[in-house]
């Protein structure tokens, strides 16, 4: 079952992306960091956690990106894991990067949406940033970075 949005929670389809940006951020810093919410993975039962650097790395983001941040948790909560790596960085805090796959629908477009925890080396997972949101309908699999509004699907 897929994750519903109506794409408008945060701002109207053609609010400018800064306004998005902006609420996307507050909306992730007000109801993940600053409530110290965890969700765990129903499949894994992985405990997942919030911190400040997911959100500046979410407002990054694409209108997509953006339009999904109200659907992290619940994401997070139902998503599939799609794979495990370590890190090929060699940070001395991070063992593994793990992620997830669920299909979220926004504005009655259903897409792929990866998530990505970070495992760190005491045991925590922490959301990082979802890069991906990719069409379910066929078609080209590029990775989204436009508006998606029902009368102006997203390029993909």
């Amino acid at each position: 079952m897929a994750v519903r949005l109506t794409g408008e929670e945060l701002a109207p389809f053609d609010a400018p992306r800064d306004v998005l940006r902006a609420a996307a951020l507050r909306w992730y810093n007000e109801n993940l960091v600053d409530t110290g919410l965890t969700v765990t993975n129903e499949h894994d039962g992985r405990v997942i956690r919030f911190e400040h650097p997911g959100a500046r790395k979410t407002k990054t983001g694409g209108d997509d990106i953006l339009r999904l941040v109200p659907a992290i948790p619940e994401m997070l909560r139902t998503g599939r894991l799609l794979d495990s790596r370590p890190d090929r960085k060699g940070r001395r805090e991070t063992l593994a990067w793990h992620r997830y796959m669920v299909v979220a629908e926004v504005g009655g477009q259903k897409r792929n949406v990866t998530l990505t925890v970070r495992e760190r080396t005491d045991g925590t997972f922490h959301y990082s940033l979802h890069r991906k949101v990719e069409s379910t309908g066929g078609g080209s699999k590029k990775t989204a970075r436009r508006s998606s509004k029902p009368d102006s699907p997203t390029p993909l």
